[in-house]
């Protein structure tokens, strides 16, 4: 009796050798040997097996470039078989990744979501090259991008929701767990290595607590699990819920290649979709010259900034060169082929994420804000269909908080810091977030005033400036409010420490060296982190009173630095608006298909509606100008979109009449994401 071979190490057998025949021209032969290892596994394990969608996956590949060497029927043939391969491939991994995601902790999700294979490289590549009905490329791109585009995100806030809901006690106890969990890790990470102990192995043990507490939590929740009928949306049901006049951009970030012995190069792709349901796209080219082009504008933006210096009047509109070539490149585009449309929502990939398109300089002079098309932000294309359907929860008031006492509760000496900051973000410098010293902001409680003046006379305000801007007051008070607005410091932590010439004043980010950010014998916590799978949310957050003694506070304390780890935990059901006017509160690490971990993916997954944040430094004053004005305009009426595209344009129209700099930095800090009403 022959022995039964293991299907799973058979088919790898055959990926092998058909991998060693694809690289040597062999298609017909790779081609079959791939078809050997599906039909292996699909006979001795299960038709839906998960790794079935790799050996889908390869033979797509297989199939895609055997195309190149025929022609005519026989090349429309292959390609129809490498379009129907990646579907499967696709289709199997959907399936795998649904049942997966419900019950992974998020960095688990994470790892598995990068891990997994790509059958989007020949969806794409097809959608680009393919001389085969290019109207089923089409379908198949845009099917694998609204069922895959923040499938983390969707999943965690669903967990969130369902775990407040719960009436179970096991459903309580698990979100009180999955809470104390993670506030404690927020403590010991901003705490870091104190003198007279190690902390390393007890942020290990957070760490691992954490992920238990998530685990629990998830299976919690798992007999809620979210309705998968929206993630099975096509660009028809999206295209239902646009308004009218408006249309759907989905950039992509992806590997694609003509067919042939040739490698794969990433590249930007845009997806559009217009409110009567047409699909079109466009190939935005090379993605490694994009993202040299957002670092480059990016950079002169803090360049010139800096340079021209506060109330200095412009010679020119600032880093006009590279803002206008990466307009061209990934604007343009797009508005050549769109007509009679007035609002154009966008879901962001890679570098894009860091992008302000209405900033961006047009040739003939002006921004892009100067043309008649506003731009709103999403996280998925699903947002539109999820955010008209999404249950209203009951809530009211509006918690303002501004100008923190940074000093508050002081425990001894410090080298405090008197001179009031002019923007929402420490000024560049290399430095642990443990030992940085915050400067008050003053226009930040003028700010807080002048909007809970307006906003009172619609519902109720609770303000706290000063030192009862705390931490805990925010947990407290946060839950069942309609209105959150923060006016303090923001910050983002990297991993490279780079010359204090190469910024710019008011950049709001901190930036951690070895040599500061750890004892000896100590890891770096950024490495940490990394090392650990830790999730980068721990990397981005607000500060409030007492910030300046946050290593001081008791393990059982509040330290005046808000995560947007400790953000995740809190219950904003029924937040409206999460007004974040503060420095670099965007930003955040970029994952491909997941968007930005930072505080607006913080602020989402805990609830809120819509969320405006702020790209880069802040003015203090064109902050409170901004900010002020905005609410004017929403609590009026007009939409969160109108308001913060009419805010904009009006501070914008003020410069130009008082002949005073247009840097994006004075009128463009802030942008909208989410629920656009």
């Amino acid at each position: 009796m022959a022995p039964v071979l293991d299907p799973a190490r058979e088919a790898g057998y055959y990926q092998v050798v058909g991998a060693v025949l694809q690289d040597s021209g062999y298609y017909s032969e790779a081609a079959a040997l791939h078809r050997g290892a599906i039909k292996g596994m699909e006979k001795g394990a299960a038709k839906g097996h998960p790794r079935l969608s790799g050996l889908y996956g390869d033979l797509a590949e297989v199939l895609w470039d055997s195309s190149e060497r025929t022609e005519g029927e026989t090349a429309s043939t292959d390609q129809k078989l490498a379009l129907e391969a990646a579907e499967r491939s696709a289709e199997i991994l959907d399936i795998f990744l649904n049942e997966a995601l419900s019950v992974l902790p998020e960095q688990q999700a994470l790892n598995l979501i990068s891990s997994r294979p790509q059958p989007e490289s020949v969806l794409f590549s097809g959608l680009l090259y393919a001389s085969y009905q290019p109207d089923l490329w089409a379908q198949a791109g845009w099917n694998w991008t609204l069922r895959r585009r923040s499938l983390v995100l969707d999943e965690l806030a669903f967990r969130h929701q369902q775990a407040l809901e719960s009436s179970s006690p096991e459903g309580a106890q698990a979100w009180q767990d999955f809470v104390e969990a993670r506030r404690r890790l927020a403590t010991l990470w901003v705490r870091g290595p104190q003198a007279g102990y190690t902390h390393w192995p007890e942020l290990k043990e957070a760490i691992e607590a954490r992920e238990k507490a998530e685990e629990a939590l998830a299976a919690a929740s798992s007999g809620y699990r979210l309705s998968r009928e929206y993630r099975e949306l096509d660009p028809a049901d999206v295209a239902r819920a646009l308004p009218p006049r408006s249309a759907l951009v989905e950039y992509v970030k992806v590997p694609v290649r003509p067919p042939g012995p040739t490698e794969h190069t990433d590249h930007y792709v845009a997806l559009i979709l217009d409110h009567g349901g047409g699909t079109r796209h466009a190939d935005l080219g090379p993605a490694a010259e994009i993202d040299e082009l957002v670092a480059t504008w990016l950079q002169e933006l803090r360049d010139s900034y800096g340079a021209l210096g506060p109330g200095a009047p412009a010679d020119s509109l600032g880093a006009g060169r590279p803002g206008e070539e990466l307009r061209s490149k990934v604007w343009d585009p797009i508005l050549a082929q769109l007509q009679g449309v007035d609002l154009v929502f966008v879901v962001l990939d890679g570098s894009l994420n860091q992008v302000h398109f209405p900033a961006l300089p047009k040739a003939a002079g002006g921004y892009v804000i100067d043309d008649a098309v506003g731009v709103h932000v999403l996280s998925s294309g699903r947002d539109l269909v999820r955010i008209r359907e999404m249950v209203r929860t009951e809530a009211t008031g509006m918690l303002a908080m501004g100008n923190p006492d940074f000093d508050a509760l002081d425990q001894g000496p410090s080298a405090r810091s008197d001179e009031p900051a002019t923007y929402r973000g420490p000024q560049a410098r290399c430095g642990a977030l443990r030992n940085y010293q915050w400067s008050s902001l003053p226009e930040s409680e003028l700010e807080v005033e002048r909007i809970a003046s307006l906003y009172e006379s619609h519902d109720s305000v609770t303000v706290f400036t000063g030192a009862t801007a705390t931490e805990e007051h925010l947990k407290l008070e946060a839950p069942g409010k309609k209105y959150l607005h923060l006016a303090t410091h923001g910050f983002f932590l990297e991993g490279d420490c780079p010359s204090v010439e190469s910024f710019s004043r008011g950049i709001g980010r901190l930036v951690l060296d070895s040599e500061s950010a750890a004892s000896p014998g100590e890891p770096d916590p950024v490495a940490s982190a990394v090392a650990f799978g830790e999730n980068p949310l721990l990397l981005s957050g607000l500060v409030l009173a007492g910030a300046n003694h946050a290593t001081e506070a008791r393990d059982d304390a509040e330290d005046g630095i808000l995560t947007a780890e400790e953000i995740t935990a809190l219950d904003l059901r029924g937040l409206e608006i999460a007004a974040l006017s503060a420095c670099d509160t965007g930003l955040g690490t970029v994952a491909v298909g997941e968007g930005v971990f930072g505080l607006r993916r913080a602020l989402e997954i805990a609830g809120a509606r819509t969320v405006l944040m702020s790209l880069w430094s802040v003015p203090d004053e064109a902050g409170r100008e901004w900010m002020t004005r905005f609410y004017e305009l929403n609590l009026a009426g007009e939409s969160v979109q109108q308001a913060s595209h009419k805010a904009s344009r009006e501070l914008l129209e003020r410069l130009r009449q008082e002949d005073e700099s247009t840097h994006p930095y004075l009128w463009a800090g802030f942008v909208t994401a989410g629920d656009w009403h």
